[in-house]
């Protein structure tokens, strides 16, 4: 294994070297020219937020887009640090990225290319076209292009992880142990996606070759290989032992895989978004790429003493099996296993399995071309044939890292605003925000795309067809206000450097819409981007006196602006019982003099079936002939009733919704019960009173008819004798338009404990019904201004809260997680506030502790990281002394 890592021979071939070289600097250019490499995806840091990466891994960040989240990318901080370190040491940002991932990702996609078929023992024709293809591919050029840094790092390093973990299986000892560890390890910090991508096809590589009868498995060979696994757990728990452990807190990870690519892409090496690189925009392998599936396959046909082409082949298939995602055929696989498995969310973009299959498909191209007669002539038109498949970025048709763009000026100018103003605040970008757009921990970015999703923006919006109707509806100001947003910057998107004359119009209607909204100061810093301040924006935390606690839906805030104009949203925070993120059962240990029950729209039972959230089950887990939403596509959802003449800001439990337009569609339900006497309860909505949905329990019958169309009604069954077994609930729509969020079997008893609760609280808490528009116990409705508080900074999982007095709650405006708490002692957990953000009850005046708890999961992973690190240093230390 050394003699691979030698250097090459001082007199390779210099035809063989400008070969891969020429056609590399070409393509890659853009490295040569003035002007940073931040685009698309790549990121732009300044100093003063690089200099924070010298710090142990935190589990959350408001770096991005979002208004702070839990990270999905925690592997990567060994680079991180290494990127504080250089800042430190007065290297820029782009600089830094240079060093750290163009660069090296590129020259190793030359150069371990050659490395892996050298140690595979094939000749140059093999490792000149290997590496050739690995550096001039669809895939790789767009991944460059795309900023995408840590994958292109771990592309690069691709081939050298899976030689090192082929050795070890196939040639277990010490030294190919800690060779596999420390590539395996690198590459992981780069992105442990593909790391996790070379160990499964080292595995599927070994296990071809046992199964053929071209390798025996000894016993030594899984020891090492339970052994190389137990120290990558150790190394890496660090990351795994948080996200494995939020991720269990927080249920599976939903979504399924995004269907991108075909089968036909894999078979061409054709990345689908070839060339433009525009997000969804996908086709079809152009005509002339038929000649790389040729050149791969074409010689299978000839009998062969050599049997690992047929090895690479079917590795290759497998891979390219994989690289289609859920696309026909057997997409469902796919689908199941990026919706269920282990980190399976992190793999939803199955074209990283065209990694190995462009390394695979590179040797197994070399192979046929040096079996080609007149071969001089054959490999240059080959060699022709694969470089001219890339032209567009040869010829500047790219749009993207290697276009060669320059820095806006305007954003210089913007970034020198946003920064010399005081204290914390945030900045929204339509549509998103450009890479060279400042942030800070007290300066933070918020893509306006990412806003709209977010209630009470998206309950303003019609729909998913334009993402930004909530300007239309001036509430969105308050909105502003509260999410602490001071400007809003109309930068437009990154990604799309042209507009269709349909998208600049819209962009243009848009621009309007700002300039005719009195509330909106325009800025005027000689820029070419439109720049407008909202004056009143909130800080990241404040108090109030009262809680309101919603039952119904968030058009309260619309109600409460008509009762009187003078009302705020920022004066006192909500929540809403239906938005199925806590319990309300939790309002039992507040004081009930801070809080004010209003029932919008709703009734007791309301009320009272929110306290058995635990019982419901979401019509998404069940296979029926109805149409499911998830409750991430609120927005959706929204418009296809809308387009069936039903409109609605109501919650869904977090459950998502079924909806049926076709008479005799069926959702079923299935449920194991032991034996009881149940209340059956389903939460509908339907177009009209003359629209009828049938349930069926065995032999028990259930009409379904609501007084109230356009909102969400229970229709409770009582009495229900159930013996211990699975029951079937079937809803069929027996005509009109019919939307079913939630079913529950709940126990008698509990249905009785429920109602008892619901009393106790109600006699105590003051309630308030909105039938109609019209309010009853209207005093209660206070409009008490919000209080300042005092929060400092220790990292970003903690803060030092100092409470005033008649506070009673607090708001701290970043995304709602459930892993935020206060007090070291009772660590009282986060309410859903505007179900957006952090809400927390602080029963008397002095300082609290804000605290993210899954930070705890991350030290005690370093202590197991440090160790494990620390014994395997040992150990190799002491095999080396022996000798």
């Amino acid at each position: 294994m050394k003699k691979i890592f030698k250097k090459f021979p001082s007199n390779a071939d210099l035809v063989f070297w400008l070969g891969l070289l020429v056609p590399t600097a070409i393509v890659f250019k853009a490295f040569f020219l003035p002007g940073p490499l931040a685009r698309n995806d790549a990121p732009y840091f300044f100093p003063e937020y690089l200099r924070t990466f010298v710090d142990i891994p935190y589990i959350w960040t408001s770096w991005g887009e979002e208004l702070g989240r839990v990270s999905n990318v925690l592997w990567i901080h060994p680079l991180m640090f290494l990127m504080g370190v250089l800042s430190n040491l007065g290297l820029e940002s782009d600089a830094i990225v240079r060093i750290l991932f163009y660069f090296p990702g590129v020259i190793l996609s030359l150069i371990s290319p050659l490395i892996f078929t050298r140690y595979l023992g094939y000749g140059k024709i093999v490792q000149f076209f290997t590496s050739l293809l690995y550096v001039i591919n669809t895939y790789f050029v767009l991944l460059v292009d795309g900023g995408q840094v840590g994958v292109l790092l771990a592309y690069g390093l691709f081939p050298l992880s899976l030689l090192t973990l082929y050795n070890l299986f196939a040639k277990p000892q010490t030294s190919s142990f800690y060779q596999a560890l420390v590539t395996f390890t690198v590459i992981g910090a780069a992105d442990m996606r593909i790391a996790i991508i070379s160990l499964f096809v080292a595995l599927l590589w070994i296990s071809a070759e046992y199964l053929t009868g071209q390798r025996t498995l000894e016993k030594k060979g899984y020891i090492t290989a339970l052994l190389f696994g137990l120290a990558v757990l150790g190394i890496n728990m660090y990351w795994l032992l948080p996200t494995f452990t939020l991720l269990s807190q927080d249920g599976p990870s939903g979504g399924g895989a995004l269907q991108l690519n075909s089968l036909l892409n894999s078979l061409f090496l054709f990345q689908p978004h070839w060339y433009l690189n525009q997000f969804g925009k996908v086709s079809p392998p152009y005509f002339y790429f038929i000649g790389l599936p040729l050149l791969i396959f074409g010689g299978l046909w000839r009998t062969q003493k050599d049997k690992r082409p047929y090895i690479y082949t079917f590795c290759f298939l497998v891979v390219a099996f994989l690289a289609k995602g859920e696309a026909p055929p057997l997409g469902f696989f796919y689908e199941w296993a990026t919706s269920h498995l282990p980190l399976g969310v992190a793999f939803r973009d199955s074209t990283k399995f065209f990694i190995p299959l462009i390394l695979f498909g590179g040797i197994l191209l070399g192979l046929n071309v040096e079996r080609l007669r007149l071969k001089k002539i054959a490999v240059g038109l080959v060699y022709l044939y694969v470089i001219a498949l890339i032209w567009p970025p040869i010829f500047g048709k790219l749009n993207g890292v290697l276009a060669g763009h320059r820095i806006d000026p305007s954003f210089q100018k913007i970034n020198n605003l946003i920064r010399n103003q005081p204290g914390f605040f945030r900045t929204a970008y339509f549509p998103e925000h450009d890479p060279y757009s400042i942030h800070t921990t007290e300066k933070q970015i918020v893509d306006a795309k990412i806003l709209a999703n977010k209630r009470p923006f998206a309950s303003l919006n019609a729909g998913t067809f334009d993402r930004f109707n909530f300007l239309h509806d001036t509430e969105y100001l308050d909105w502003l206000d509260v999410f602490g947003i001071r400007y809003l910057v109309l930068s437009g998107d990154p990604r799309k450097p042209f507009l269709t004359q349909e998208e600049q119009y819209d962009w243009d209607s848009l621009k309007n819409l700002l300039d005719s909204t009195k509330e909106l100061q325009k800025v005027d810093i000689g820029t070419n981007i439109n720049i407008y301040q909202s004056p009143n924006n909130m800080p990241r935390i404040f108090g109030a006196k009262k809680l309101f606690v919603v039952v119904g839906g968030d058009d309260i805030y619309t109600s409460l602006k008509k009762k009187e104009e003078r009302f705020s949203p920022k004066n006192q925070p909500f929540i809403f019982t239906e938005d199925g993120k806590w319990d309300p059962e939790r309002l039992t240990e507040v004081k009930p003099e801070s809080v004010v029950l209003i029932l919008n729209n709703k009734k007791e039972q309301d009320f009272v079936l929110s306290l058995l959230q635990r019982y419901f089950i979401s019509p998404e887990q069940e296979n029926n002939q109805w149409a499911l939403r998830s409750s991430s596509e609120y927005l959706e959802w929204k418009y296809e009733l809308l387009k069936n003449g039903i409109e609605t800001k109501e919650f869904d439990y977090n459950l998502g919704v079924a909806f049926s337009t076709n008479k005799g569609e069926k959702l079923i339900f299935s449920m194991d019960l032991p034996s009881g006497e149940y209340v059956l309860a389903v939460r509908s909505l339907v177009k009209s009173t003359d629209d009828s949905l049938n349930g069926t329990l065995g032999d028990i019958t259930v009409e379904i008819k609501h007084a109230s169309p356009g909102k969400f009604n229970w229709t409770i069954k009582e009495n229900m004798n159930l013996l211990k077994g699975k029951h079937t609930l079937t809803l069929e729509n027996t005509g009109g338009t019919h939307v079913v969020n939630a079913v529950a079997l709940i126990p008698k008893a509990e249905w009785n404990n429920a109602w008892n609760l619901e009393k106790s609280m109600t006699d105590k808490i003051s309630t308030v019904s909105v039938e109609g528009g019209t309010w009853d116990n209207q005093e209660d409705i206070a409009d008490s201004p919000w209080v300042p508080v005092n929060l400092n900074f220790k990292n970003p999982t903690e803060y030092t809260v100092g409470i005033p007095t008649d506070v009673n709650w607090i708001t701290f405006t970043d995304s709602f997680n459930a892993g935020w708490s206060i007090n070291e002692d009772t660590k009282t957990a986060a309410y859903p506030f505007y179900s957006t953000f952090n809400g927390f009850y602080v029963p008397k005046e002095g300082f609290v502790t804000l605290k993210f708890e899954g930070q705890k999961f991350v030290q005690r992973g370093l202590y197991f990281s440090a160790g494990t690190m620390l014994l395997l240093a040992g150990l190799y230390t002491w095999k080396r002394l022996r000798k």
